[in-house]
């Protein structure tokens, strides 16, 4: 579902000159999984013949040094909107007064 119309919206991606039907819409984030055949994943978390669970691949990749820096940006960049969000509805308020 989009953000406008709560509606699941489908077009096309061109990958590697082939185009695949794609469909936009709203997940609660616990519902993403992970892709474990997606190279840069099966480099980091594949140990052996058996493929790991989404909880192994978490655990492995929060272990990373680039994961706990992506995750602090991410983190300052969500506390800043929300910080100046509310400053400016603020100084929003006060100008209406």
């Amino acid at each position: 579902m989009n953000k406008i119309n709560n509606k699941i919206t489908e077009d096309f991606m061109t990958i590697s000159g082939e185009k695949i039907k794609v469909q936009d819409c709203w997940l609660p984030q616990h519902d993403l999984k992970y892709y474990p055949e997606n190279p840069r994943i099966y480099s980091i978390v594949y140990q052996g013949d058996t493929a790991p669970t989404q909880a192994e691949i978490e655990e492995r990749l929060i272990e990373k040094e680039h994961v706990k820096q992506l995750y602090q940006s991410i983190k300052v960049i969500i506390y800043d909107k929300i910080y100046y969000s509310s400053i400016v509805k603020d100084l929003k308020l006060k100008k209406n007064l």
